[in-house]
């Protein structure tokens, strides 16, 4: 694998990139457990001013037959560049390279952050173990997790009522209580989960980070209660995503850091929420809005996602969630779910104006088993072309969510990063109502360095 200078009549394969000459990229390959690695799984391959870069080797051995995902992905210090999945056709005697994908970064080479940090996290079913890579501009960890016992999913939906009972205003325990109920449970899925190289890392590096950007193909675990302790106690003193903005990101998506909210549309169907109009007004106001542009019929959203004229999409509303269903919203004409959106994670249409998604509901991160793999509301969105998507772990107490959204439209329009915005709209909604999960509950997918500019 080598990083190669074209021209505008060439026409090259794998991953297109804007690289400057002279600088280095980090490419990790990951690969099953079945497969014998012979060799490093972390190469870094030097651009030179002129010309072609030398090829990063990468030697794996397949020990079983089938068909396997092998996956390469490029790094600038801790800034994500860009994915080449190679399908890979192993038989008896021979191993063939199927089709390939790739995604390239929206921007420029350039702008990678020193301070940026990526933590990426991979699943394998036949070791049942994640794999985690910590990467910035000065530290690499790749270590695996001990096996995961028993069924993680069933381990997670065991979890998420507690943390609905604490975004109750009828909850039992008190907030002092609570948030040290959640405190505990963050620091078991760090103990239980991470690796302690991995958590090493982060506590040494913590101070340095801006942003962290986690990629992860188990959609399943909410990443974002991480609590950071060492073997004797000590640590941060608080969840990771008080310390710096914590983001999200799928890997076969591409991200953008151009937001324009000039043109939102607000999804209330009929029997949402009694916050749900005051929330749309609320953000109308932020937003310097006269008239919010409002859909209520579900076949109206699905006409206006094929042929898109909005740069925002705000869904206030109610969401249901099932295990083995998954989401589904519910409008007067039928339900809305992530399979309504199947066509568009090939044809692209959100492309057009790469909007920002909030689904301001309960429990919209909620993934469900497809044919082959997990789906949710992030995942169908970020493949038709959606800039961003912000979604919740479980469910949200009304008056706190249209806070938190509010807070959030206001720091963005005010010219503050995605992710420094989300970071503010956290802090103020667990501020307002201690002991509210609320503010713990949103994953936020998309550049943590994505601002909102003037179309044009």
């Amino acid at each position: 694998m080598s990083i190669r200078q074209t021209t505008a009549s060439e026409v090259a394969t794998g991953v297109p990139l804007d690289i400057p000459g002279g600088v280095t990229i980090t490419v990790v390959a990951t690969v099953p457990d079945s497969f014998e690695v012979r060799g490093e799984r972390i190469v870094e391959i030097h651009v030179p001013e002129h010309g072609d870069s030398p090829p990063g080797l990468f030697m794996v051995r397949p020990d079983v037959v089938g068909s396997f995902s092998l996956r390469f992905t490029a790094y600038r210090g801790g800034t994500f560049l860009g994915v080449l999945e190679v399908q890979i056709q192993v038989s008896e005697e021979t191993a063939d390279v199927g089709a390939t994908r790739e995604v390239g970064n929206s921007l420029d080479v350039g702008e990678a952050a020193q301070e940026e940090a990526s933590l990426q996290i991979m699943y394998d079913d036949m070791s049942r173990t994640f794999r985690f890579l910590f990467i910035t501009d000065a530290q690499r960890q790749e270590v695996p997790s001990r096996p995961i016992e028993g069924d993680l999913r069933d381990r997670i939906e065991s979890l998420i009522p507690q943390f609905d009972s604490y975004a109750s205003a009828s909850g039992l325990l008190a907030p002092a209580a609570a948030r040290k109920r959640m405190e505990n449970e963050g620091f078991r899925l760090w103990k239980e989960l991470v690796p302690h190289p991995i958590q090493k890392a982060i506590l040494d590096n913590a101070d340095a980070i801006s942003h962290m950007t986690i990629f992860s193909d188990r959609e399943v675990v909410p990443w974002e209660l991480l609590y950071p302790l060492d073997e004797t106690g000590s640590g941060l003193g608080h969840f990771l995503v008080e310390h710096f903005p914590v983001v999200r990101w799928v890997m076969n998506s591409t991200r953008r850091r151009r937001l324009t909210l000039q043109r939102p549309t607000f999804v209330v169907p009929d029997g949402s929420p009694q916050e749900a109009e005051s929330e749309v007004s609320d953000i109308a106001l932020k937003l310097h809005l006269t008239t919010p542009n409002k859909v209520r019929d579900r076949q109206v959203l699905i006409d206006a996602l094929g042929n898109p004229s909005f740069d925002c999409l705000h869904f206030a509303c109610h969401n249901t969630y099932r295990a083995a269903r998954g989401s589904r919203i519910r409008f007067a004409d039928g339900d809305f779910e992530p399979q309504d959106m199947a066509i568009a994670t090939v044809t692209c249409p959100l492309t057009a104006t790469s909007p920002l998604v909030f689904l301001n509901a309960c429990r919209t991160q909620g993934s469900a088993p497809n044919y082959t793999s997990l789906e949710n509301w992030a995942d169908v969105f970020l493949q038709a072309g959606a800039a961003a998507v912000i979604g919740t772990s479980w469910a949200v107490r009304d008056t706190t969510a249209r806070l938190f959204a509010g807070t959030l439209y206001e720091r963005l329009r005010a010219g503050l990063t995605l992710g420094e915005s989300v970071s503010e709209a956290r802090s103020l909604a667990r501020d307002n109502m201690p002991g509210d999960s609320t503010w713990l509950a949103y994953t936020v997918y998309g550049d943590p360095r994505a601002k909102a500019v003037n179309p044009g």
